[in-house]
Parts: structure tokens; C-alpha cells; sequence
């Protein structure tokens, strides 16, 4: 019951907030936000020999807007994504991290990220949305893996095992979900017929594939063709 009790404080509320009918901001949200009791508690994963951790966001001082599997909207203080699950979660206490089933969260606004959660291969994956429009999406996808400690050739020494964030990008249209990779070859393909008119947008607007800003400015040009 304490947990329970916990995770609710995490719901925050302001009076801005307030005023918008479609967002709930009560205390005693768990029961709605989780599908059939869907989640579970468990301990922040870390491991003492291995810098970092498993979490995207640096720290937990996140405002998020989630929409439920059921199609309302909440506001949470404290979300977190663990790449290892590919789940949200929320941390309620230093030694206590409750992890939500992915009925239960239908999309998430976060740091001004949104994450939609997608069918790919009969299953459900979270995915960033990068950029969008005229029914064709660029997603990425992040994990944290765990790089080896290298020996220092002055001390004899291995440094530290350590997280590093690998990203990848997906395209998503009708045709389904497909990686590819920050290459031109690799992302105009993707575009099929209209692969010669983004390829104009990003000659004549010099455009790289190098950040994801890249591609919100394509998809601005492109929308407009």
C-alpha cells in the first residue's frame, strides 16, 4: 500500500494543467494508469563496477504527458525510460522503481520528446518520433550497452566498465517499419517515387543527416511538396 501510495504523489498538478479537462492530474492514478494491474516494483538497476545506468533521461526530475492505454492523459513528475525493458518507469523512492507494462502507456511526452509505442514483428516497441508527415515517420530507437574498461598502457590498470548510448534510425510508412542508416543512399531509399524530390530538398537546402534536427527540416520542405 505504501508503494501504491508513492506512486501516486509522483502525479503532479498545476493549476495551468488543471484546467485542461483531458489531462488527469489525481493522486490515486495507479489504478488507472496500469492495464489489469499490468507492471511491477522492482530495484533501480545499477551495477556497482559499471558507470552509468540503464535509464535514458540523465535524472528523474522529468515532466511527462502520458497517454494510457485506455486513451486518457496524466502528468508525472518523475518518468524515466529503461533501454534494457524497452519500458517506461517511474521511481517512487531511492531503492524502489516501478516499471509499466506497455498496455499500460500509449504515448509519452517527455523533455519535449514524444515516444509512441508501435507494432513491429507481431510485437510492441517503443519508439521515438523524430519527424513526420504526409503519412511517413523518421523513429529512432536508443539503448544503453556496456562498454569494457581498456587498459591504460602507463599504469597496467583497466579503466572502468561504462553505459554508452547507441541510437538507431527507422523509417515508418504504410510499407511498414524498416531501419536505415545516417546515410543519403540509404535514407532516400526510403521514399520510393519520391526519393528524387527529397533528395532536390537536401542539395538545395544543404542539408546533412547528421542530427535529428536534419530530418524535422526535410520533412518541413517535403510536407510542403
Amino acid at each position: 500500500m505504501r508503494k501504491v501510495v508513492l506512486l501516486g504523489l509522483a502525479i503532479i498538478s498545476f493549476s495551468t494543467y488543471s484546467q485542461e479537462k483531458d489531462i488527469d492530474s489525481r493522486r490515486d492514478v495507479v489504478g488507472d494508469i496500469t492495464v489489469n494491474g499490468s507492471g511491477l516494483w522492482t530495484n533501480p538497476v545499477s551495477y556497482a563496477k559499471v558507470k552509468g545506468d540503464v535509464y535514458l533521461f540523465n535524472n528523474w526530475k522529468n515532466i511527462a504527458t502520458i497517454i494510457s492505454g485506455k486513451g486518457k492523459k496524466y502528468m508525472l513528475s518523475n518518468l524515466n525510460y529503461d533501454t534494457s525493458q524497452d519500458r517506461f518507469v517511474t521511481k517512487t523512492s531511492p531503492d524502489s522503481v516501478f516499471v509499466f507494462g506497455k498496455q499500460s502507456i500509449k504515448q509519452v511526452k517527455v523533455n519535449n520528446k514524444i515516444f509512441k509505442r508501435y507494432l513491429k514483428n507481431d510485437r510492441y516497441d517503443y519508439y521515438e518520433q523524430v519527424a513526420f508527415g504526409k503519412g511517413k515517420e523518421v523513429l529512432k530507437r536508443q539503448v544503453k550497452l556496456i562498454k569494457k574498461g581498456i587498459k591504460d598502457p602507463f599504469t597496467n590498470a583497466y579503466k572502468s566498465d561504462k553505459y554508452v548510448l547507441k541510437t538507431k534510425y527507422f523509417f515508418n510508412s504504410e510499407e511498414g517499419i524498416r531501419e536505415f542508416k545516417l546515410r543519403k543512399k540509404s535514407f532516400l531509399s526510403c521514399f520510393g517515387e519520391d526519393s528524387n524530390q527529397v533528395k532536390r530538398i537536401i542539395k538545395m537546402h544543404k542539408i546533412t543527416l547528421r542530427e535529428d534536427s536534419d530530418f524535422v527540416n526535410i520533412f518541413k520542405f517535403y510536407k510542403k511538396k
